[in-house]
């Protein structure tokens, strides 16, 4: 039986650039490293010994699942706070590395280098339960019509105030997902590509319902996700190159024509602005979905330290972008 746990092979290493840079902890044969059914923040990487992830289900043990070096444990908690699904106990004596909430933001900025490998690595190690189907915060089925549903490419301050606040209680409040960039006092979620992004926002009856944003490449920094959607490879990066992040959709208006009307508005923008290459992270169950419409692998699966893993897809606008933009706008819905 696969453990719900996150699992990696017991000979696979992680990156040994990362000593010193994560808190380390150990443990003791016999101890309980996590119960069933308790919460932790905090992701481990097993470093030395052996562990025993043993699975319960209303009733006696279902059996135990052995881990070793490179293993990674806790990811369900770390990112959306779901409590354990299984106890994991020391077989021998255990080293591990600490994942705090706040460690793979802080390597990005002071070890971007370090942050790639690393990130890759977790990409990797971690395998995500499909238990998490219900989390998907772009869905691409629609039903229904929404006439009254609208796509602005915003520059008002007081929508992207509504925007960020809806960031906020999608990823805090529903989903109970830790971010660097949460701001409790004031109930926003905002980040700094947020100071040179595209804001295209969905509005039905003056209500903020979703938003998309675009970020081009030739007008600012996009630090390591140049490397982790492998766009230093393109001969287009970075005048013609843009990223699309924080996609996200009202809960009530998810399955609605909300999402494809903003990524209509969106194709066309960054065709306008002369953009061959769009880059995106998506989960990777999403991935044959996107490849489906045009969308190509452009790099190595990564572990974003808000999402979990992301597989880093491209859209060559030149090849897809019209075909794509005219069936995303829905015209004969309305």
């Amino acid at each position: 039986m696969v453990s719900l746990y996150e699992l990696a092979s017991p000979s696979s290493r992680y990156p040994e650039c990362v000593h010193g840079l994560l808190k380390e902890v150990s443990f003791s044969a016999g101890d309980v490293i996590h119960r069933a059914g308790e919460r932790y923040r905090d992701m481990y990487l097993i470093a030395e010994g052996r562990l025993e992830v043993r699975q319960k289900r209303d009733g006696p043990e279902l059996g135990a699942t052995g881990l070793g070096p490179g293993s990674v444990i806790g990811e369900m908690g770390y990112v959306q706070g779901f409590p354990a699904p299984a106890d994991v106990v020391a077989r021998t004596a255990v080293r591990a590395l600490v994942i705090e909430d706040d460690t793979l933001w802080r390597m990005q900025k002071h070890a971007p280098g370090v942050a790639i490998e690393f990130g890759r690595f977790l990409g990797n190690a971690v395998v995500r339960g499909e238990s998490r189907g219900e989390s998907n915060l772009s869905p691409l089925s629609i039903g229904g019509k929404y006439p009254n549903i609208h796509v602005v490419h915003c520059r008002d301050d007081n929508i992207l105030n509504e925007v960020m606040k809806l960031r906020y209680h999608i990823c805090w409040e529903e989903f109970g997902r830790y971010s660097p960039h949460l701001d409790h006092d004031k109930k926003i979620l905002r980040d700094e590509f947020d100071d040179f992004g595209h804001e295209f926002v969905a509005i039905e009856q003056g209500e903020v319902i979703g938003s998309l944003r675009t970020n081009l490449a030739r007008e600012g920094a996009l630090g390591v996700f140049e490397d982790f959607y492998g766009m230093r490879a393109s001969k287009n990066h970075p005048q013609r190159t843009a990223i699309c992040t924080k996609v996200i959709i009202k809960k009530t208006k998810r399955g609605t024509p909300a999402y494809l009307k903003m990524c209509s508005e969106w194709l066309q923008y960054t065709m306008q602005q002369g953009i061959v290459e769009c880059y995106i992270g998506c989960e990777p169950k999403l991935t044959p979905i996107l490849g489906m419409l045009g969308f190509k692998r452009s790099g190595e699966r990564f572990y974003h330290y808000e999402l979990g893993p992301n597989d880093p897809m491209m859209l060559n606008l030149v090849q897809h972008g019209k075909r794509l933009a005219r069936l995303a706008g829905l015209r004969s819905l309305f």
